[in-house]
């Protein structure tokens, strides 16, 4: 039997103690680690895993003193003070203190305690069930630990010979019947679930519905909630929450962004003073590494899962300061043009129809170079996109919107026949738009592309006199229209991209 307890005493003493006294050693590991859930989380490390010989950012002590905190009031009976949701990014071990260690640790001190764990799907919520389980029956933990022993195991299910239980549910399970000392819900949606604001909705109702009814009650609410997640979503479980409770003092909030950008915001504040070179963990979020993942992820979904900072639909997702107003350049540069309509059929006030033209030169610039916008009935406006086109020439591509329904494809054959004569492509709209978005925002952003994005606006080309550029960066939920102009420079990059 090993133990990774030098923080506490020095390797030789250990072994000594090993060697000589290996009575007293299980005593020992038992009086620290039960005094000390960061301790267990330390002294258990090898056992959860094994492959890992650990390294202990100052947020992991942080985090385990949180959870101890919560769970000291459960074990002197104490009524709940509040909740508590941690936002933290990708890989920051997480799942091994809430879902695996903190159960495990908590039955050290009250083998009856009943917790609740939940995740996003089921399986991955066995998962981690089974990772406690390896816990408690490895050697160290009965050894230290005689009175906790496992009188029955399932996987979703294990139960101590006092009575307590680990139970593990799939987000969106049915859990009626089941009360619990402390309920644990780690990453209650993946990005996928995030991008569909019907799974948003039926995720947060579970929320407020099903989990929420499965406290212990007595005289008071008994039972803490802690959520653990990375953020996703404007409105995902945290936002949700935080937005229902406001400032009431129920819900404690934990977050710590990747870095100290500009956009970001560590809570509680004064753990700004242990972040390193700007870095929550200067070790495993290197520099280099948050620009790879930027790149891999865009701009928004960085922003979610590493900022914590979910940007509003629409607002500050370009930075239109990076954009800058040129003169055109000399045509011969261009070596590829597209012209991406957005199209609708009304007047009045209703939406716009909207064919920005862009650019691309042989050095990856890209260029707005001109935008037609108005609201036209049908007639007009196919009247509207062929004077464009001839305009533009027959060089230029034009891209449309391969929309759903017959009434979309009816509209599409009547502009490809209305166009005839000039390169017509289409093709469905797949993703969320703030994916779609991000070739666009990743132009703009000048972390990594040098501020490539040039554009020939009102100032300096008086044929676009209703472009504002100012539209990209205000608030308008779901990119729904009047930010027509913002899908169609979204699609137009995606095809200079993609096509060229």
């Amino acid at each position: 039997m090993t133990l990774n307890i030098e923080h506490k005493l020095p390797r030789d003493i250990v072994l000594k103690l090993q060697q000589q006294l290996p009575h007293v050693l299980p005593i020992l590991i038992r009086e620290q680690t039960q005094k000390s859930f960061y301790t267990f989380f330390q002294t258990f490390w090898n056992v959860a895993v094994p492959t890992n010989t650990g390294y202990f950012n100052w947020h992991v002590k942080y985090l385990c003193d949180q959870l101890q905190i919560l769970a000291e009031r459960v074990f002197r009976n104490e009524e709940r003070k509040y909740d508590l949701i941690i936002n933290v990014p990708p890989g920051s071990t997480k799942t091994t203190i809430c879902s695996i260690m903190f159960p495990a640790w908590v039955w050290t001190r009250m083998p009856s305690a009943r917790i609740i764990c939940a995740s996003y799907n089921q399986e991955l919520a066995e998962k981690f069930s089974k990772h406690t389980r390896t816990i408690v029956e490895s050697e160290l933990y009965r050894t230290a630990f005689p009175h906790v022993r496992l009188e029955r195991r399932a996987k979703s299910r294990l139960w101590t010979t006092e009575g307590g239980e680990r139970q593990s549910f799939g987000v969106m399970s049915n859990v009626t019947g089941q009360h619990a000392h402390l309920i644990v819900i780690d990453d209650p949606i993946n990005p996928g679930m995030a991008m569909s604001d019907k799974g948003l909705a039926t995720v947060n109702e579970w929320m407020d519905t099903t989990i929420s009814t499965r406290r212990i009650i007595t005289d008071n609410v008994l039972t803490p909630t802690v959520m653990i997640m990375q953020r996703l979503h404007q409105n995902d479980p945290t936002g949700h929450w935080l937005n229902k409770q406001g400032d009431d003092g129920t819900v404690k909030h934990v977050c710590l962004p990747a870095d100290l950008s500009a956009n970001t915001t560590v809570k509680p504040a004064g753990l700004q003073k242990y972040y390193k070179y700007g870095l929550l963990d200067p070790v495993r979020f290197k520099v280099d590494y948050l620009e790879e993942q930027r790149k891999k992820l865009g701009e928004y979904a960085y922003a979610c899962q590493y900022d914590q900072s979910p940007i509003p639909r629409g607002q500050v997702f370009f930075d239109v300061s990076k954009i800058r107003c040129m003169n055109a350049p000399p045509p011969e540069s261009l070596v590829q043009l597209c012209r991406f309509w957005d199209k609708a059929a009304s007047v009045g006030k209703a939406d716009y129809t909207v064919g920005v033209l862009m650019g691309r030169t042989a050095d990856l610039s890209f260029w707005v170079l001109d935008v037609v916008r108005g609201r036209w009935n049908s007639f007009e406006r196919e009247m509207v996109m062929r004077d464009t086109a001839e305009r533009d020439g027959e060089h230029v591509i034009i891209g449309l919107e391969k929309e759903r329904g017959s009434g979309g494809v009816d509209s599409r054959n009547m502009t490809i026949r209305n166009l005839a004569g000039f390169t017509v492509k289409s093709a469905p709209i797949t993703g969320s738009k703030e994916q779609r978005a991000d070739p666009f925002a990743t132009q703009v952003k000048p972390f990594l592309s040098n501020q490539n994005l040039y554009g020939i606006l009102q100032k300096l080309c008086p044929s676009l006199p209703d472009w504002e550029v100012n539209e990209l960066q205000k608030e308008d939920e779901g990119f729904s229209n009047p930010m027509a102009q913002l899908q169609t420079l979204m699609e137009a990059t995606n095809g200079e991209t993609t096509t060229g």
